[in-house]
């Protein structure tokens, strides 16, 4: 067998490693569970989570991986049209996060959608703060009842293509429990 063969067959090794390592993670996932809020998330077996259902702060609860990575669970009301809701809030957070760090945020995408068998507006940023790091930011926000659940996430920009899918699995396992 020439180099050609075995360099194929060691990478068909690395991505089978690669893939059951992250369906390994999956399956050793925890749960992050709010019966007062009633909502429940799971989450990578390597990811730390803590809810806080005493908080009469909009958040509620984080599932975080390390300092560079992370998501809150936030819960806002909201009486009216979530469609409205959603544009006040997509500005109110461009506005906050440029002016506490300065520098540009910019919407990478952004879609009403589907998720987890729930109505969801997901949206990205690509965030460049006047010290120059660079961020990418992922929300994913449900209407439920009078309330609004966002799941606000966030990691180095140079680490979204590896933990995106995390993150995105971690949105995916939302269920409303009451």
């Amino acid at each position: 067998m020439g180099n050609s063969g075995k360099r194929r067959r060691a990478f068909i090794v690395f991505i089978a490693a690669v893939i059951l390592l992250f369906n390994q993670s999956r399956v050793q996932a925890g749960v992050l569970e709010d019966k007062v809020f009633g909502h429940s998330f799971e989450y990578p077996f390597d990811w730390k989570a803590r809810a806080f259902p005493d908080s009469k702060n909009l958040i509620k609860g984080e599932i975080n991986k390390d300092n560079d990575t992370g998501a809150q669970i936030r819960i806002y009301q909201n009486a009216g049209n979530f469609r409205k809701f959603v544009d006040w809030y997509v500005d109110d957070f461009v506005q906050q996060m440029q002016k506490h760090w300065g520098g540009k945020m910019v919407i990478s995408d952004k879609k009403f959608t589907s998720v987890a068998g729930y109505e969801c507006f997901v949206i990205s940023f690509d965030f460049t703060r006047r010290d120059n790091k660079r961020w990418f930011f992922k929300q994913y926000l449900w209407p439920n009842g009078s309330e609004v659940l966002i799941l606000q996430s966030g990691t180095l920009f140079e680490l979204r293509t590896l933990n995106e899918p995390s993150i995105d699995w971690i949105a995916k396992s939302l269920k409303f429990i009451k």
